[in-house]
């Protein structure tokens, strides 16, 4: 694709110039538009379906071509498969952006709550786990950690930035004490994160998704419907688990969902013999908690936008969520019958 300038707000002149101009594009759906990343449906005439085309960072973009190509184009599991990748040339300010198309999946998400779909979920999350030996060192090279020490700054970045935005504009009192809350929960976390890495010694290094929350988890089919996660802008090299558990975080909710850690651990066997639903289990907690803290430090720069009542409800929904990954990994850290 020689990308010009004209397809870098246009996903119909982006396609076009990947697929040669012959392929007639009859409507256009927005389906995300934000400042550094665009995604659209774009339905072709007479009946041939429609693709999704995204525009982003090439670093993001990269991800995407590397899960689709080196990771699940090689393996049995079923995946949106890409249609094509283009570069374009880098901006007067150096950043650099692509236009990914992808098979569109339809529009039927992820329902955290049907025992069926998070059984399926869970063994395509342990089949791709077993593909990681396969790859080769150069890509193994190309994937970003996300192992515990990769979260470990965002405890501090979190807490400071929480304290800055405190001091920053004029709140309720009832506000300023939930931030104080949150920043005590997050020292608590902080002050466990030896336990946190020490967890993870005995278990294997594998693909994982990043972002593997309801939202990019979509199912495809009726009679044996196939629960297939997508947009890899987050993966990397992480915890087994890790993307099961953020999977059955539910945000609408003050709860999260037990997944179906027996499926995964039969899926995951072949490369981790050891493995049991103890572990598993232990392992979803602690994603979930790395997750959160990932989340809440990406996400302080644009408090000072936000109204008091947004900024109190994100702020009691970030500290309950990392209350309850730290309660719930404390246990399984504990085990049964200890006190």
């Amino acid at each position: 694709m020689q990308a010009e300038s004209s397809t870098a707000t246009n996903p119909i002149a982006a396609w076009r110039a990947f697929a040669g101009g012959e392929d007639e594009i009859v409507a256009v759906e927005t389906l995300k538009k934000r400042r550094r990343t665009q995604v659209y449906r774009l339905v072709r005439a007479e009946g041939r379906g429609s693709l999704i085309a995204k525009h982003c960072r090439t670093s993001v973009a990269e991800l995407e071509l590397l899960a689709a190509r080196e990771v699940l184009e090689g393996s049995s599991l079923p995946f949106a498969r890409l249609l094509g990748f283009g570069r374009e040339p880098a901006r007067d300010d150096g950043q650099c952006f692509c236009w990914v198309f992808l098979e569109d999946l339809g529009t039927c998400r992820y329902d955290i709550f049907d025992a069926t779909q998070r059984s399926s979920l869970a063994r395509w999350l342990g089949i791709v786990g077993t593909v990681t030996p396969r790859l080769s060192k150069e890509t193994l090279a190309r994937l970003p950690a996300r192992l515990p020490a990769h979260y470990r700054s965002f405890v501090d970045d979190a807490s400071s930035g929480i304290s800055r935005i405190a001091g920053s504009r004029p709140l309720p009192g009832a506000v300023v004490r939930s931030m104080h809350e949150l920043v005590r929960t997050l020292g608590r976390a902080g002050a466990r994160w030896r336990d946190l890495e020490a967890v993870t010694d005995a278990v294997p290094t594998v693909f994982v998704h990043g972002d593997c929350v309801r939202k990019n988890i979509h199912v495809v089919g009726e009679t044996v419907p196939s629960v297939i996660p997508l947009d890899w802008g987050h993966a990397g090299l992480g915890l087994p688990g890790f993307d099961l558990g953020l999977s059955t975080i539910c945000f609408a909710r003050e709860c999260e969902v037990d997944p179906d850690a027996a499926t995964y651990v039969r899926a995951i066997a072949p490369i981790w013999p050891e493995a049991d639903v103890v572990s598993v289990l232990r392992l979803v907690h602690l994603g979930r908690l790395l997750y959160v803290v990932d989340m809440l430090a990406s996400s302080l720069p644009v408090f000072e936008h936000h109204s008091t009542q947004k900024i109190d409800l994100l702020l009691r929904l970030y500290r309950q969520l990392l209350e309850r990954s730290l309660e719930s990994f404390g246990r399984e850290l504990r085990g049964p019958g200890c006190s």
